[in-house]
């Protein structure tokens, strides 16, 4: 249970609404605060930009892969070009 000293202590820690309602910087005007409609289509809005954004970071990722598998596939064959070539000149100097 509360005594009268616990509810001055209370009082001095902590804002009553009369203390919010004498501060300035408190108070604000009901056109400042957002619907819960307005709140959620902002919401949407950024969710869509973040998807957005992460659609183009995993197309140039692909694109990159894709470049990076068109050269190693030539380098395989370049490797594989390289020792039927020194196969070829071991069979024409025999």
């Amino acid at each position: 249970m509360l005594t009268p000293k616990d509810i001055e202590l209370l009082k001095k820690h902590f804002l009553t609404k009369k203390d919010l309602l004498k501060k300035k910087e408190f108070n604000f005007i009901k056109q400042d605060l957002m619907t819960k409609q307005e709140f959620l289509d902002t919401m949407q809005l950024q969710n869509n930009n973040i998807l957005n954004f992460k659609d183009e970071i995993i197309t140039k990722i692909r694109a990159l892969r894709q470049k990076t598998d068109v050269n190693s596939s030539f380098r395989q064959k370049f490797d594989n070009h390289e020792t039927r070539i020194q196969h070829l000149e071991k069979a024409l100097a025999n």
